[in-house]
């Protein structure tokens, strides 16, 4: 029951995280600037998906029996995690980079999910 939790926790903050993206990407995309009435809600919860994702992925590590010793794929999460989190630096500094981001970030969505797929190496 346990690790039924922690996988609904991880995609839940995976939804947030990708909602979140979406919506910021999209208002970029149709010119909008830096101050708009949701960005501070598009950031708490951009933070707090990335919070969940991160906590329930390393519990689901360890439910795999990995413990602290984790294969090659986990850690190229990590870095596709840590690419989602600061995704958010390129697209408030230079929002002409929208359209590129908006591909950037299904790419990471793929990857990630082909990762955890196939857990290649």
């Amino acid at each position: 029951m346990a690790v039924i939790m922690t996988r609904i926790l991880h995609f839940v903050g995976l939804i947030m995280v990708f909602l979140s993206l979406g919506g910021a990407l999209v208002h970029a995309i149709n010119g909008g600037g830096r101050d708009h009435a949701f960005r501070k809600q598009l950031a708490i919860m951009h933070g707090l998906g990335l919070v969940l994702m991160l906590v329930a992925g390393i519990g689901l590590t360890h439910s795999l029996g990995f413990g602290a010793s984790w294969p090659g794929w986990v850690y190229a999460k990590v870095l596709v995690w840590l690419a989602l989190g600061g995704i958010t630096v390129p697209l408030v500094r230079k929002p002409e980079l929208a359209r590129s981001l908006w591909w950037a970030v299904l790419a990471l969505g793929l990857l990630a999910t082909v990762l955890a797929v196939a857990k290649p190496f």
